[in-house]
């Protein structure tokens, strides 16, 4: 907000006495540029994690990858020499505490990062972390594969019984070649070598959409996108209905039975969808209850 106000405050110093013994010089004006540039991408870094409609896990890789290259890039910039380039050295050297090794060191990040169809996995191959990556979702995703073939095998079972001997004969040939060839080639691994032929989608993509659209494609991949990216990337939400409660719980509402206080923070926290299925429903409220016409 200072660095907005520059041109505002220059003028007051100039003019006003009072005003130019707190003036600013050229080199803190420089320092104070540069320390704003500095944090302008830890900042959107933070905006991405603290948002509740779209997935954050998938995103954590990819911003911290991003924060630590525009460090290093304001760093190893001469015209930055003494504006900001301790500052920038600080924040890098804190946020390699914050998430060591581009906070690949958790395999959920990674495998989220592989299961955005925008990434596939891309910052992973910086560390060397994309094969095994890879073979981390391989075996997630062989746990819905194998409730799969049971169905499959007990489908088979059923038809079987109206089979001629040859048939029989012909489907045992058949499916001993499949297995043989699943022991070589899972269909897991299949789908992630057609996931990454896919073309990469524009940059405003709805990941869950996608994800959606393309289930009949790569079954087993789907479930477990819904598993993973379900998850937050920080605990931005669970503090924000911790917040709520504190504002619906007050000195004088302290004897609300628990599940009331829950009923109260779900209808908050979704009062838009309320209003939606009111309307959908046609429901009014009447002398304090609710009517459904």
């Amino acid at each position: 907000s200072i660095l907005a106000l520059k041109m505002p405050i220059i003028h007051l110093c100039e003019e006003n006495d009072a005003w130019s013994s707190k003036a600013l010089d050229r080199s803190q004006w420089k320092l104070l540029e540069g320390a704003v540039h500095v944090l302008k991408s830890l900042k959107e870094t933070t905006k991405v994690f603290e948002a509740e409609k779209t997935p954050t896990i998938n995103r954590v890789i990819e911003r911290i990858y991003t924060n630590q290259m525009e460090l290093t890039e304001f760093i190893e910039n001469p015209e930055n020499n003494r504006n900001g380039v301790t500052f920038a050295r600080e924040l890098k050297t804190n946020l390699e505490k914050r998430f060591p090794n581009l906070g690949m060191n958790l395999s959920l990040r990674r495998m989220a990062n592989f299961l955005d169809p925008s990434f596939k996995g891309l910052h992973l191959s910086v560390k060397n972390l994309l094969d095994d990556t890879k073979t981390e979702i391989e075996t997630e995703a062989k746990k819905f594969d194998c409730q799969d073939v049971e169905n499959e095998e007990t489908e088979v079972a059923d038809n079987s019984a109206i089979l001629s001997p040859t048939s029989k004969l012909r489907k045992q040939l058949r499916t001993a070649t499949e297995v043989h060839h699943r022991r070589r080639r899972s269909k897991v691994r299949m789908e992630i070598e057609k996931y990454e032929t896919f073309s990469t989608p524009g940059k405003d993509v709805d990941i869950l959409l996608w994800w959606k659209v393309h289930e009949a494609v790569l079954p087993l991949l789907s479930k477990l996108a819904r598993r993973v990216l379900a998850v937050p990337s920080s605990s931005a939400k669970s503090e924000r209905v911790f917040s709520v409660g504190g504002n619906l719980v007050t000195a004088k509402r302290g004897r609300l039975a628990a599940s009331k206080v829950e009923d109260l923070i779900v209808i908050k926290e979704n009062l838009e969808k309320v209003n939606e299925f009111k309307k959908f429903n046609n429901i009014e409220k009447a002398g304090g209850d609710c009517t459904l016409e």
